[in-house]
């Protein structure tokens, strides 16, 4: 990700270039931009092109566009021209002179925040800054946040942290005109800009989906974890028995906190937690009717009935979906269901029961229709009723009957 160093000269070059340093707060009084030149659409022609910060070989590379990409050209320096890229590319920033905006974007907070080519280096120059600057205010789609590992004390620049982020549109760099191909005015070939846009957009979107998709894995993976260590202490408390209903509501207490603070956990976890939270309110009420039979039978009066929590079912089969959990805190760490009808309705467990030797659940787990044969010992895991599973066969689909 760290790029080499720039030569000293460039250096020199840049800083002249620059009025005021990329990480320092500028004055208010800067400069407006300069009036924008008309426009010449112009595609890549060759594979891999070097874009560079700056009108020379030697200058740091940007990064590089494939045959067909579409670029607007400023002006011509020499053999080389200065370009927008409507796609896009990444730059680092200085986090010191912009804010977060959510997870997916950063908001300039300065008058003159200076892009790098890459962020800094200790012991060696200063990276490449670019010739435009980003209005305050402007958002920048955050790509990734450095790792502050990589820019160590001793940096040649100064920073408390950086980011890469996709430059503006209208951000200038540099590519070889003999790699370009004109083919006239932005106003005659609008659908091929237009198209470069979306391409930015999309991979804009891309990345948030993807960063949603990730927080929401670390989520469940967290929430997950204290199912585990809730169910293994109810699993704990319920051999141990009693008619104590604290120690359950602790647990209870212990879930509801866990699901305010994971409400961003895929759904099928969520439903997970929910169902176990069900089942610690109906040990509670267990435990409550145990105690009053308890006391009924030291007054001599009828015991009121205490139900059992699942029926026993001797012979059982059902059909579903096999689906796994990694679950962090449970003896098994994780947990294989049974989904039927788009929800979770049982909890697989092996039984020693029967002729055949233990299905290994994971050569049927997410593989489409299940038929599961064994039987309902009566008790729960994680909010749903226990399935002691003796065979498992794949059911055929009608499209695989035709």
């Amino acid at each position: 990700m760290i790029r080499a160093s720039v030569s000293f000269m460039f250096l020199v070059l840049l800083f002249l270039a620059a009025p005021a340093r990329a990480d320092e707060e500028p004055s208010s009084d800067d400069a407006a931009e300069p009036v924008e030149p008309a426009l010449t659409v112009g595609l890549i022609t060759g594979d891999r092109v070097n874009v560079r910060v700056g009108p020379r070989i030697d200058n740091r590379e940007v990064t590089h566009l494939a045959e067909g990409a579409v670029v607007l050209v400023l002006e011509e320096k020499g053999d080389w021209l200065a370009v927008r890229i409507p796609s896009g590319f990444a730059v680092a920033v200085s986090t010191d002179y912009t804010e977060e905006v959510g997870p997916d974007a950063l908001r300039v907070k300065t008058s003159r925040l200076n892009l790098r080519v890459h962020p800094p280096q200790a012991g060696l120059p200063a990276p490449g800054i670019f010739q435009d600057h980003p209005a305050r205010g402007t958002l920048l789609p955050l790509l990734e946040m450095v790792d502050p590992e990589e820019t160590p004390e001793g940096s040649t620049v100064r920073s408390s942290g950086w980011a890469w982020v996709l430059a503006p549109e209208g951000i200038r760099a540099f590519v070889h005109g003999r790699y370009v191909k004109k083919l006239g005015p932005a106003s005659e070939h609008t659908a091929l800009v237009d198209a470069a846009r979306a391409r930015r957009k999309d991979a804009v979107k891309r990345l948030a989906d993807a960063r949603l998709e990730a927080a929401a894995r670390a989520s469940g993976l967290r929430l997950m974890e204290v199912l585990g260590a809730v169910q293994q202490d109810l699993y704990r408390l319920r051999q141990a028995g009693g008619t104590d209903k604290a120690p359950i509501v602790a647990l209870a207490n212990r879930l509801d906190v866990a699901l305010s603070a994971e409400a961003s956990a895929a759904e099928s976890v969520l439903r997970l937690a929910r169902a176990l939270r069900e089942d610690l309110e109906r040990e509670i009420q267990l435990r409550v009717a145990r105690h009053q039979a308890a006391v009924a039978k030291t007054r001599g009066l009828d015991s009121p009935a205490v139900e059992p929590l699942e029926p026993v079912v001797e012979a059982a089969e059902q059909v579903g979906e096999i689906r796994y959990e990694p679950t962090p805190g449970w003896r098994e760490d994780g947990v294989y269901f049974l989904w039927i009808g788009g929800r979770p309705r049982f909890t697989l467990r092996l039984t020693t029961g029967g002729p055949l030797p233990h299905p290994e659940f994971s050569k049927h787990a997410n593989a489409g229709a299940r038929k599961v044969v064994g039987r309902q010992p009566g008790d729960r895991l994680f909010g749903l009723p226990v399935f002691a599973v003796r065979s498992i066969e794949r059911v055929e689909t009608e499209a695989e009957t035709e």
